[in-house]
């Protein structure tokens, strides 16, 4: 993992326009944007591996930045695919604030950057704008 300053300048302006567009940032300021971005790490995975498994505890919420994720349920043995996860798409949030344990699992149809948020920094903002839970 890396932290977000190790990134470009070019990057963080990239992830920032990206992020723009998403409910959870067209609703915070900018310097709240940077901070949220601050205590944000970088995650690279590789095709095939998995970000998360369903059942595992969630201490982060994610947006993911370049490649695509595949996220999906397990029900003994049969797998629902619920959705391809495309950059600019925040996930686990609600994993994350409401349940505490994933839902479902993530994991990487190619290689993959994703930006890592720690769960402490959406409960921060959801007791800032309570309005913004409806869109999580």
């Amino acid at each position: 993992m890396a932290t977000i300053d190790q990134l470009s300048f070019e990057d963080i302006e990239k992830l920032l326009d990206l992020a723009r567009n998403t409910p959870l940032f067209q609703s915070i300021s900018l310097s709240e944007r940077m901070d949220l971005l601050e205590k944000a790490t970088v995650v690279s995975k590789l095709k095939g591996e998995i970000l998360y498994f369903q059942g595992d505890d969630a201490p982060f919420f994610f947006l993911l930045y370049t490649g695509r994720l595949l996220e999906y349920q397990e029900n003994g043995n049969e797998r629902k695919i619920l959705r391809v996860i495309k950059p600019g798409v925040f996930f686990g949030i609600k994993d994350t604030v409401d349940k505490g344990k994933y839902s479902t699992t993530v994991k990487a149809i190619e290689e993959s950057t994703i930006v890592s948020f720690p769960k402490e920094e959406i409960i921060k903002i959801l007791q800032k704008y309570p309005s913004l839970k409806d869109n999580i």
